[in-house]
């Protein structure tokens, strides 16, 4: 141990007594490290000022999103990276100031950041960080420095044909330092925390009536454009609690752009002036802010249509026809299943591919969710059921037992027990902990193409091409009702949220109400 260590730990070990909890011991060192920067002879004046910009530089470094250089929080905070040097110089047993001036600045221990946030522990005012001030001013600096900084094709490139990911990351570096790279990821975030109301005409609106564009290309050449896209709707629900309408209104219309052109900006940055605002709805508030942006060679503009047609975006990325849909229940994520032997996970709000699921070696008709969402059930034609993990892609189970096609899944709705339907006409439900074949479930005549648990899970259906629908017990397997009526197979079948009527749909073109009790239509 050092001696400057030792003078700073003898005090404080000196005062405790040996039932001391260590968060206290903590709290201690740390007052006592804060308090040496503060020296005697410091006139009121000057002591004021060192607090002051103590609580401004270390406030922000604990509450970064992601770590800096001091280098660069300087340049964040309008500051020279003297005043950071200054203001640091005698923290290096809190907080490691590397010499090299593009390494990053880091906290030793993650107690410093809750320390420096909590009335309670740092008990001296004049250390204590106010979280949301030190977010606001964050989010103040970032904005600051992304009206000054951010430009129409900020690397010089001028062209409309280089991919995002032909550009070196040392002309990335040159165009888009690291402090302004964090700008444009964490500006919103920033927001967000520090609580902070939006108005019609504040600095977020002018900003984005400014330097919007500017900002998607930033994202799209740091390829992060999907960032950009969580970052709109964080925005949008920010608007939602303030008295805004125009900021609003322009900010859901930022979100349609964004989403519906978020595949060509992130493949080539330069084309959101060209062929994102051409094309954009005439009556685009995006499009009309920013049209003198569009490049003087497109001389011709497209016939468009005058506003945002229902469709959001378009999932790409199989490579065969999709079968199947599913939204997991928090309505967060999306699976899609295809004839290319895959299941997808999609962001249902940005509509980013999460996951590949590989494993099948057949089609995939089939796909649904647990209740909890934590489990996705696929069927194929290699005639098994697969278990995954969603947050991860794992393969949980592989169900065998089916001797054709899988061609649907379902969920009980405690997520215990799901049930497949097949080509080789029977139906089998399965415990979901352990892979286990519970029931199988003989008695149609052709192949099971829907089935679906009653709410309370007592119940089966399924619907078959030898045109019926048949109620099941789930316990015992037996066939409880068998209900007839159509002239063409069976497709869909779904109970109703009380479990007394379940609904039925046919190739005969019409859709049937049962009284799950007698069996009767309705």
């Amino acid at each position: 141990m050092d001696d400057k260590a030792r003078n700073i730990l003898e005090p404080v070990l000196e005062s405790s007594t040996s039932i001391t909890p260590p968060e206290k011991l903590f709290d201690k060192l740390y007052i006592t490290v804060l308090s040496r920067t503060i020296r005697t002879d410091y006139t009121s004046e000057k002591r004021e000022e060192v607090c002051s910009a103590l609580k401004h530089i270390l406030g922000s470094v604990v509450v970064l999103c992601s770590q800096l250089s001091a280098y660069a929080l300087a340049k964040l905070l309008h500051i020279t990276k003297q005043e950071v040097d200054q203001t640091l110089q005698d923290l290096d047993d809190i907080l490691d100031i590397p010499e090299d001036q593009t390494r990053l600045l880091r906290l030793y221990h993650p107690s410093f950041r809750k320390f420096l946030l909590s009335k309670d522990r740092c008990i001296d005012s004049k250390f204590w960080v106010d979280e949301k001030q030190a977010h606001r001013i964050l989010a103040e600096n970032c904005i600051s420095l992304m009206s000054a900084t951010l430009k129409q094709d900020i690397c010089g490139l001028g062209t409309q044909d280089v991919l995002a990911t032909d550009l070196k990351s040392s002309q990335l570096e040159q165009c888009l330092p690291s402090e302004v790279q964090y700008a444009c990821l964490y500006w919103v975030q920033h927001l967000q925390k520090s609580n902070i109301q939006l108005y019609d005409n504040d600095q977020v609106h002018r900003f984005l009536q400014t330097h919007l564009l500017h900002w998607l290309e930033a994202l799209s050449w740091m390829q992060n454009i999907l960032e950009g896209v969580r970052a709109i709707l964080s925005l949008e629900s920010i608007t939602l609690t303030s008295d805004c309408p125009r900021l609003h209104y322009f900010i859901y219309d930022i979100k349609r752009f964004a989403l519906y052109y978020r595949s060509t900006i992130k493949r080539v940055p330069i084309q959101i002036y060209s062929i994102a605002l051409v094309s954009a709805p005439a009556n685009s508030i995006v499009r009309n802010q920013f049209e003198d942006k569009i490049p003087k060679y497109i001389q011709k503009r497209p016939d468009v249509q005058k506003n945002w047609s229902p469709l959001l975006y378009t999932l790409e990325g199989h490579s065969d026809s999709v079968n199947a849909v599913a939204f997991s229940r928090d309505g967060k994520q999306l699976a899609s299943a295809a004839d290319d032997q895959t299941v997808k996970l999609w962001d249902a709000a940005t509509g980013a591919a999460l996951q590949t699921l590989k494993g099948h070696s057949g089609t995939v008709p089939a796909v649904a969710f647990s209740p909890d969402g934590k489990q996705l059930a696929s069927g194929s034609a290699d005639r098994t059921v697969r278990l995954w993990d969603t947050a991860t892609g794992a393969v949980l189970q592989t169900l065998k037992g089916h001797s054709d096609w899988v061609l649907t899944v379902a969920f009980s709705l405690d997520g215990k027990q799901l049930a497949s339907g097949s080509r080789d006409k029977t139906v089998r439900i399965w415990d979901v902990a352990t892979g286990a074949a519970l029931q199988t479930l003989k008695g149609h005549s052709d192949w099971v193409l829907t089935v679906a648990f009653s709410p309370d899970g007592k119940q089966l259906a399924s619907g078959s091409l030898d045109k019926t629908v048949r109620l099941w017990d789930v316990a015992t397997g037996a066939a409880l009702q068998t209900l007839e009526g159509y002239s063409d197979w069976v497709n869909a079948v779904a109970f109703s949220p009380d479990g007394k009527q379940l609904a039925s749909a046919s190739y005969d073109q019409t859709v049937k109400l049962w009284d799950v009790a007698i069996g009767a239509v309705l």
